[in-house]
């Protein structure tokens, strides 16, 4: 009869344990940072190639519906903290208006840009940080548009755009107008209604 020693067996649980360990090191290296309020366009896969992290990449089937205007509770997860800083930018009519920082300290570079330097840290951390942001969307209506977040690195001297200094994340969002609110005579119309809805099923119970 086969059997395994003890060892034999602690051996197969640390290799196993080591397989996984690895696995999670290479998906946590591959993706740095990512949003984790909302699914992105690549998941954990989105990495240094720009607008979105991977070259060439193209909307997905995961769209994020908002209202126009709409405040959105936004996290991320910075899973291997580097001196740096976020940005936050939104194209309404796909993501070729995505334009990177020309230097280390180069905010605003466009119109696109919604937020920028946003947490400044000097800190390096290999267990990372998670930030949160409430952020205010465009107050326009768009079929295509796209929201991009990007980690700035700034302790990869020289800084090379496109280079090693920063990370993509992308959500593909559709915005829609605002449902506006029942004003004036109208609730009050809408209450006496179903007052009387709910009277006229309990007179007909009787």
């Amino acid at each position: 009869m086969f059997s395994k020693s003890i060892g034999e067996r602690n051996r197969s649980w640390y290799t196993i344990i080591a397989v996984l360990i690895v696995a999670s090191s290479t998906q946590r290296a591959e993706c740095h940072v990512t949003i984790t309020s909302h699914e992105t366009r690549l998941g954990m896969q989105s990495i240094k190639t720009g607008p979105c992290g991977r070259y060439q990449s193209e909307r997905g089937d995961i769209i994020h519906v908002f209202e126009a205007g709409e405040t959105i509770q936004l996290e991320w997860n910075e899973f291997v903290a580097h001196p740096g800083y976020f940005r936050i930018s939104f194209d309404e009519d796909g993501d070729d208006s995505f334009v990177d920082p020309a230097a280390y300290y180069d905010f605003h570079t466009n119109e696109s840009v919604l937020v920028d330097n946003l947490f400044p840290h000097e800190e390096k951390d290999p267990f990372g940080f998670t930030y949160e942001y409430e952020l205010t969307l465009p107050d326009v209506e768009c079929e295509d548009c796209t929201l991009q977040l990007i980690q700035v690195m700034t302790d990869k001297a020289p800084y090379t755009s496109p280079g090693d200094d920063i990370y993509y994340n992308c959500l593909d969002v559709r915005l829609v107008a605002a449902v506006p609110e029942p004003s004036g005579w109208m609730p009050l119309a809408i209450g006496m209604m179903g007052a009387l809805l709910v009277r006229a099923r309990r007179t007909s119970v009787i």
